[in-house]
């Protein structure tokens, strides 16, 4: 069975230099500030929550933070919304693992939204640096 070219580049380790280093920690420092500028409408005032549906939305992201902090349980229900809801099924779920639960943990509900948001912007801009290095589309990333 013939292996695609791209999954043999995928497979491969290429040596690192100290040069790829260096071009790696620049170009995470420019998505770093590339986020930051695309999200700072969305940050420049912590206490607002949005408009529309972010009512909902942010119900749906303190209810874990609220469930975990205050009582040191794993988030499987949320009994604030509709009578009482499953959060483990709820496709809308903030999961345990992501970047904005944990950021909501440390900052809350509202500012952790924010910053998980642009964190999450910044590792998709660093997977594609990668991505495209290891299909070697352009020569900084290789």
């Amino acid at each position: 069975m013939a292996v695609s070219k791209y999954m043999r580049i995928l497979c491969e380790l290429p040596e690192k230099t100290k040069t790829s280093h260096v071009y790696f920690f620049a170009a995470l420092g420019i998505f770093f500030v590339l986020a930051v500028f695309f999200y700072s409408p969305f940050g420049e005032d912590w206490g607002i929550y949005g408009s529309a549906d972010w009512d909902f939305s942010n119900c749906i992201h303190a209810v874990p933070v609220w469930t975990v902090k205050y009582f040191h349980e794993f988030p499987l229900w949320n009994p604030y919304l509709r009578g009482g809801s499953t959060l483990i099924g709820n496709p809308q779920n903030p999961s345990p693992l992501s970047l904005t639960f944990f950021m909501s943990l440390i900052a809350g509900p509202l500012a952790g939204i924010k910053l998980g948001n642009t964190l999450n912007a910044v590792v998709g801009m660093v997977g594609m640096y990668m991505l495209m290095g290891a299909f070697d589309t352009i020569w900084i990333a290789r």
